[in-house]
């Protein structure tokens, strides 16, 4: 774990990000309660404003004096004249009322429309929408007895005050009513509340496992739910929100991890037709290693994947970042099981990107695959497997003559047997033999004749281990490319000598040249080339590793 420094104290990724879902949670209490009291204030200090002024006219006009400028304000003393304008208010209020219901309806129906039918739920659970019929509920009835009861000489002067007093409340909340729908239906809004009640339904499952079975169909419903609004945002072109929606399921997955150890045994036993579209086998293995949830999200994030191949590649782009982030999380709360399923995971969405020649996606996929490689450098078994697996997708797409994804494949192993290297840990003898095994004697030419880019990565992965005094594995390399005819080596050298810039020339998430060679490693690479041009005399340690 990376501390982060804040003022003196170091504060750790998680504890920060508690602090982040913290301040939000104020921001928006307070943001909630600007959109109610600022029109409200606004509105009486205009009303107020209105009647001074108003009265100070009519004492001008009567040439009464200053002391009636209040005395005179005070609840109609006849019954029957305050029963008569009564009705008339309780007939405007019935109406605003009925206006407000019918519009406010429609709005969120084509919300639910447009989004998913939880903004129902959603809206209907928001206690402020409870509160507002009863602002309006209340006077109604009030003003219907109270009305009822007066005439006939019996007067109800602080019943009449009060009535009046709701009325004007109730037809003042309009304006900031109307404010906060909008408010509420925003769909950034719509993802927090989802998000919001997965993390109260996972507190309710750790405080009340009795409920278990239907908790855990809410939680299921939520993430359904927001990849639904993914899903919808892809039809309607509305990639902000469809990004936003594969980042709310991220969330839920690391606050999932946070709790899971809390949750009680009963929680992670699950019907066979829960997740549907799994074999028994699959199910019997998610119930086992407890990772039911983890499969849910998976799933989620699968359909979401494949609805944007050849589309929209900044979601794929996205949804294997947020892989990456949850295989993280599991690593920092020692959550094995979880993160074999979201290794396998990253393995399927490259696969689907190969079989879809979605290139783009395909690159996109693997650095995040390298990344979380490189993440779990302390862990060489794990290294040694992501290596292993990104070295058959290399050997793949050549198979499909998909060269590029070969290149960057051998780039993304040389970038991660480097980090390994720089650190001192083990395994880098396995890595350096399957970053080889994409070797293909007959294969050192792309299609148009150029170098290959793998060799061209074997060669500056050679130069670095030069570099590092460790020639033993040099020289594996060397033996590799020991046979390829001297004029292709030397268009190689030439080639990777002429790039000059570090930085690619298109806007990509790597945004580096593969083939920039570092000014330190410019001696190595010179060296490794003159000894395979026979330039200069080949040093013991070469000569007895090749």
């Amino acid at each position: 774990m990376v501390p982060c420094i804040w003022g003196s104290a170091l504060i750790a990724p998680a504890n920060l990000a508690l602090i982040a879902r913290k301040s939000k949670h104020r921001d928006s209490l307070r943001t909630r309660l600007l959109l109610w009291l600022t029109p409200m204030v606004l509105t009486l200090g205009l009303i107020f404003g209105l009647l001074v002024a108003g009265r100070l006219g009519d004492l001008l006009a009567t040439s009464q004096g200053w002391h009636s400028l209040f005395t005179t304000w005070r609840v109609v003393s006849d019954p029957q004249v305050a029963r008569e304008v009564m009705l008339a208010v309780l007939e405007v209020l019935a109406g605003v009322f009925a206006i407000s219901i019918t519009v406010v309806a429609i709005i969120v129906q084509l919300s639910a429309t447009r989004y998913t039918s939880r903004v129902v739920d959603l809206f209907l659970a928001d206690p402020f929408n409870v509160v507002i019929f009863f602002v309006y509920v209340v006077p109604l009835i009030f003003g219907f007895w109270l009305a009822n009861s007066l005439g006939g000489g019996n007067e109800a002067p602080v019943s009449t005050l009060a009535f009046f007093a709701l009325s004007t409340l109730a037809i003042i909340l309009v304006i900031p009513y109307f404010k906060y729908v909008f408010y509420f239906l925003q769909p950034k809004h719509i993802l927090d509340n989802i998000t919001g009640s997965v993390k109260e339904s996972l507190g309710k499952a750790i405080t009340q496992p009795g409920r278990i079975a239907g908790i855990q169909d809410e939680v299921s419903n939520s993430i359904r739910q927001l990849n639904d609004i993914a899903l919808s945002s892809l039809a309607q072109s509305d990639i902000v929100l469809a990004l936003q929606c594969v980042d709310s399921i991220n969330q839920v997955a690391v606050d999932y991890l946070e709790k899971k150890a809390r949750l009680p045994p009963e929680w992670f036993r699950i019907a066979p037709n829960h997740i549907v579209g799994l074999s028994e086998e699959v199910w019997r293995e998610i119930v086992e290693r407890h990772t039911w949830i983890e499969m849910e999200i998976f799933k989620q994030y699968e359909i979401t994947f494949t609805t944007s191949l050849r589309k929209v590649r900044d979601v794929n782009s996205q949804v294997a970042r947020s892989l990456r982030g949850i295989a993280q999380a599991a690593l920092e709360h020692d959550r094995g099981e979880t993160l074999d399923l979201f290794i396998k995971g990253m393995n399927t969405l490259i696969m689907y990107a190969l079989s879809e020649r979605d290139i783009r996606s395909a690159v996109n996929v693997l650095y995040q695959y390298r990344l979380l490689g490189e993440a779990l450098t302390d862990r060489p078994v794990l290294v040694e497997r992501i290596a292993g697996h990104l070295s058959y997708y290399g050997r793949n797409s050549r198979q499909r003559r998909i060269f590029f994804v070969m290149e960057v494949v051998a780039y993304d192993l040389r970038t991660m047997i480097e980090h390994v290297h720089a650190r001192d840990l083990q395994g880098i003898e396995s890595l350096v033999a399957i970053f080889l095994g994409l070797d293909n004697a007959n294969d050192h030419q792309d299609s148009d004749g150029s170098p290959s880019g793998l060799r061209k990565s074997q060669a500056l992965l050679a130069a670095f281990l030069i570099r590092e005094n460790r020639l033993d594995l040099a020289g594996r390399i060397f033996k590799a490319m020991s046979n390829d005819p001297p004029e292709f080596l030397s268009q190689l050298r030439e080639e990777l000598f002429a790039n000059q810039s570090r930085e690619f020339w298109e806007i990509e998430d790597r945004g580096v040249s593969f083939y920039y060679v570092e000014e330190l490693h410019r001696e190595s690479v010179g060296k490794f080339f003159s000894w395979l041009l026979g330039e200069n005399p080949l040093p013991i340690q070469i000569s007895q590793s090749a």
